[in-house]
């Protein structure tokens, strides 16, 4: 088993059993845990203050995603890619890229970053409404809570097992992960109201986004190593 290979295997082990273990946690934290009556005043700022922080830098690292992932570009000579290949967006100009990229307007634009910028948007939007107007009794809360937990797992089922190779396909995983992560906060504060979910949650929000980005980017460099054209291709 080559390197790549078997750092795949561990990663995908590690991320699969974590994301999926954290969200059953989740359930039991919700269920055993008693709602709480008296959250300090700060409670719902701060939670969603967080939660529209996340978003934000989120939204970021979508728009500029040659910059925030480089991290992630493992065995890869940045002067070439930055001279010697053209690039759309952060995928190379290469046929073992088109389904994570389409047309609009003329312009090739990453289906899963576009995802995310939609998903960030409307939650932060949506997260704004609901801390304003937002008032939800138990029946709403778990229908809300029941619906964010469906989509999620939508979500998280493409990312490690599905893996449709389809470019809308992974523009709305992308942007039903972000949206379903606000459903279920949202669900949370009505139903629970417990600081220690909610922040679990948080963390286990930015859990999957990390899942998100390293597996996306161990998908590419495989992708590059398995192609034909490896030992001219400058990426």
């Amino acid at each position: 088993m080559n390197h790549t290979k078997k750092r795949w295997n561990l990663s995908f082990i590690y991320y699969v059993s974590i994301s999926f273990l954290g969200l059953l946690i989740l359930l039991l934290m919700i269920i055993w845990i008693s709602p709480s009556n008296n959250a300090p005043n700060y409670h719902n700022p701060v939670i969603f203050l967080v939660f529209f922080s996340i978003c934000f830098l989120g939204l970021i690292a979508a728009l500029y995603p040659r910059i925030c992932s480089k991290p992630f570009y493992l065995g890869v000579n940045e002067k070439l890619v930055d001279y010697s290949m053209e690039f759309k967006g952060h995928h190379p100009v290469c046929g073992e890229f088109t389904s994570h990229i389409f047309n609009w307007h003329g312009k090739d634009i990453c289906a899963g970053c576009t995802g995310l910028v939609i998903g960030a948007i409307l939650a932060m939007i949506g997260s704004i409404v609901y801390y304003i107007y937002g008032n939800l009794n138990t029946t709403e809360g778990q229908l809300v809570l029941a619906l964010g937990l469906g989509i999620v797992l939508f979500s998280l089922l493409q990312i490690f097992f599905l893996k449709i190779q389809k470019n809308q396909v992974k523009l709305f995983s992308s942007m039903t992960l972000v949206i379903g992560s606000l459903l279920i906060l949202i669900g949370i504060n009505t139903l629970n109201n417990s600081v220690y979910i909610e922040f679990y949650f948080l963390m286990l929000i930015l859990f999957w986004i990390l899942a998100r980005i390293t597996l996306s980017h161990i998908d590419h460099e495989t992708i590059c190593r398995n192609c034909r054209m490896q030992s001219s291709c400058p990426y």
